[in-house]
């Protein structure tokens, strides 16, 4: 969908603008979009560039905000948390 906003390309439905869901969406109450986005998560996983642009920018802001070494760091030592519970 070429009008797509890239805020909503991580929904399992797409929409067009504000509560205006693609031609294609059969299943467009927002109940039913979160519940679908959840499954898809659930099913497939977290894409790699999702994970790049969500997860690591949120620890990366956080970590250029904090002083100190970079093991001793506070977002370091939660990002190798997550590394090793995954």
């Amino acid at each position: 969908e070429p009008l797509m906003p890239r805020s909503r390309f991580k929904l399992a439905i797409p929409f067009v603008g504000k509560d205006v869901p693609a031609r294609a969406s059969e299943f467009a109450h927002p109940d039913v979009i979160i519940g679908l986005t959840v499954l898809a998560y659930r099913y497939e996983g977290l894409r790699r560039v999702d994970f790049e642009d969500d997860v690591i920018n949120l620890v990366r802001t956080n970590f250029e905000k904090e002083v100190g070494p970079f093991p001793m760091r506070k977002s370091a030592i939660m990002f190798e948390d997550w590394v090793e519970q995954a």
